[in-house]
């Protein structure tokens, strides 16, 4: 996970620094970029199923639903983030639909498409820094539960 992201910040980073006028940099930036973004995406996921492991080993409830659901919530709230806070900022630096860009609202534009994804990468970086379940550890769980439920 951290090495996904860490290929995602990176990326954001060339992006930040290569001039947008270099198409062929602007397209291995962003492909590599996509794939970084791209698996950690699928580790989060991934993640899901342990947590929920985990809460049933603490509490003896198996709360897939409301896991799930939290979950969804929490990606749909990103996304909508995702959709609203780019305007903002480009508003904030004088962004024009269809017109010429000043080279404050161009700068604005590359804050939107690689300061503020390397931030929030960053922010799950630090976040995932805490996350101490491993396999081994989710195993050892799941017998326990097992064990558990056999007794029950």
């Amino acid at each position: 996970m951290q090495g996904s992201l860490l290929v995602t910040v990176i990326d954001f980073l060339i992006m930040f620094l290569v001039p947008a006028t270099n198409i062929t940099w602007t397209f291995i930036g962003r492909t590599v970029e996509a794939a970084g973004v791209t698996l950690s995406t699928g580790f989060q996921w991934a993640l899901v199923p342990q947590t929920i492991t985990y809460g049933e080993w603490k509490t003896g409830k198996r709360e897939n639903g409301i896991v799930n659901a939290i979950v969804g919530f929490f990606f749909k709230f990103g996304m909508a983030l995702g959709g609203v806070v780019p305007g903002y900022v480009l508003a904030a630096f004088g962004f024009a639909a269809n017109h010429t860009q000043t080279a404050h609202s161009l700068f604005g534009i590359r804050m939107v498409t690689t300061i503020i994804p390397i931030i929030v990468t960053v922010l799950a970086m630090i976040v995932f820094a805490f996350y101490r379940l491993t396999d081994e550890k989710v195993e050892k769980m799941n017998a326990e539960i097992a064990a558990r439920n056999q007794n029950n």
